[in-house]
């Protein structure tokens, strides 16, 4: 029986990229989104059209760490992992790809600031805590050392080719990365135990904005050491499929950036 994956964030750009990457590679799928239905269900029925039965969405919120219906984060990511076994029996691998992403200036963000407090927890919650909550969860039904050895089970963290670095006015964005690089570390050790992998995949520029004007693509593009141009979706989820193939059965701990050299120029 084929493995499984799932994606969060996984409808659109880097995390569609990686949903077909996975797919081809034989993988069937979880598609987590939040607001994209139209873009999940086209992704579920291009999937599925290639082979049936292979993919299916989940909507959930990963923003906050209280949802409209208030149900809290944690107990979100729990029913996730609990719908991918109760729908395909098993989880192999688990991709924490979602990430909100928008300026939070220190002195902006919080209540009564330009920014609200929800700003905060909105950023950190996908970018740190729903990657917490959703590795935990992932682990405890998966606690047989040799059974996660023989199917190579593993986690992959999307973090940022610039982590190292701050981010300026991107206040909790950097936060939230940081944590991110501190949760692949930290849990790279203590599930090793268990034998699940944990790495992380740090894109550089990719998807530039369609709505920013041309010449500014040209600047960011210009900032690049390798052919001056963004990643593709397909590079990065390549970087992935690496981290989860048995080529990378004794690889833990580490990130591997896709950049074009990008993030070596910011040092």
């Amino acid at each position: 029986m084929s493995k499984v994956a799932l994606i969060t964030g996984a409808a659109r750009r880097i995390g569609r990229a990686i949903a077909l990457q996975l797919h081809e590679d034989g993988y069937r799928v979880v598609l987590h989104y939040n607001t994209s239905d139209d873009e999940a269900k086209a992704l579920v029925e291009t999937l599925n059209a290639k082979r049936a039965d292979s993919a299916v969405s989940y909507k959930a919120s990963l923003l906050s760490s209280v949802a409209g219906d208030g149900v809290p984060l944690s107990q979100r990511c729990e029913a996730m992992v609990q719908f991918c076994f109760h729908t395909f029996r098993r989880l192999d691998v688990l991709v924490n790809n979602a990430s909100a992403y928008y300026p939070t200036p220190l002195v902006e963000t919080g209540e009564a600031c330009q920014r609200d407090a929800t700003a905060a927890e909105d950023i950190f919650g996908s970018n740190a805590l729903a990657p917490f909550y959703l590795s935990r969860a992932f682990a405890r039904r998966c606690t047989n050392a040799e059974d996660n050895k023989l199917h190579n089970r593993c986690i992959v963290n999307m973090v940022d080719a610039m982590t190292a670095q701050p981010l300026l006015n991107f206040t909790m964005y950097t936060m939230g990365k940081h944590a991110l690089d501190g949760l692949i570390k930290s849990s790279a050790i203590e599930l090793a135990a268990v034998h699940i992998r944990v790495n992380g995949v740090g894109p550089g520029i990719s998807f530039l904005p369609v709505e920013m004007p041309l010449e500014e693509h040209d600047v960011y593009r210009s900032k690049i050491p390798l052919d001056k141009r963004e990643a593709t979706g397909e590079e990065i989820a390549s970087a992935v499929s690496f981290l989860v193939s048995d080529k990378a059965q004794y690889v833990t701990g580490t990130t591997i950036k896709v950049d074009g050299g990008w993030s070596l120029t910011r040092a």
